[in-house]
């Protein structure tokens, strides 16, 4: 970084934007995420009964609030691949992320409908501002879970959700990732044949060989 301008990269790329490129550990909207990894964190350490849960409460930059990030009750793939309280629904769930997030069971799925309806989003001004200006590590995502017997919570900064810059996926991560994202289009043989080609892109001498 420091050998380069911050102002030009690459025929006028700014640096601080190629800061930005990250891995989405889960099938949902990016700023968000370090609300859902809060709320993983949360079910993982109090091993959260779904069927205990009387209401989740997530606080995020505006952006994730929106249509169509904003959506409690997707019925649809494309409704429900773009919903953070969906996102919300499978990790409490804990359903392994990818495709299967949004198969027709588990959309048409009563109980996990009503578990989405229970998932309120929230705006949090200070992340709002944090996420226009870049701040990474200043826009916080916010978990709250409600029982009967308790109330827990757990706060992540986008800084350090895993798959940015500074929390980066591990390779193992990355490659459970690949292999599930292409699961439904390729063979598992030729999914790791691809994968260790694009590990070693760089010494192609004719892209074609991707191809």
């Amino acid at each position: 970084k420091d050998d380069y301008d911050h102002a030009t990269l690459l025929g006028g790329l700014n640096f601080d934007d190629v800061l930005q490129m990250e891995l989405k550990p889960w099938p949902c909207v990016r700023p968000g995420q370090c609300a859902i990894q809060a709320l993983a964190e949360l079910i993982q350490e109090h091993q959260i009964d779904p069927g205990a849960i009387q209401g989740v409460r997530l606080t995020v930059p505006r952006v994730a609030t929106i249509p169509h990030q904003n959506e409690s009750s997707p019925t649809t793939f494309w409704k429900a691949v773009y919903s953070l309280q969906w996102a919300a629904t499978m990790i409490i769930r804990q359903v392994p992320p990818g495709p299967q997030w949004f198969t027709a069971h588990q959309i048409d799925h009563a109980g996990n409908q009503a578990l989405a309806a229970k998932i309120e989003l929230v705006e949090d001004p200070d992340s709002t501002q944090a996420y226009a200006a870049q701040r990474r590590h200043e826009i916080i995502g916010t978990a709250e879970v409600r029982t009967a017997s308790a109330t827990v919570s757990r706060k992540c900064s986008l800084g350090d959700t895993t798959g940015g810059p500074d929390a980066l996926m591990s390779a193992e991560l990355v490659e459970a990732k690949f292999l599930e994202a292409t699961r439904l289009n390729l063979p598992r043989d030729k999914a790791g044949r691809l994968l260790d080609m694009l590990r070693h892109v760089e010494e192609f001498g004719d892209v074609n060989q991707l191809f």
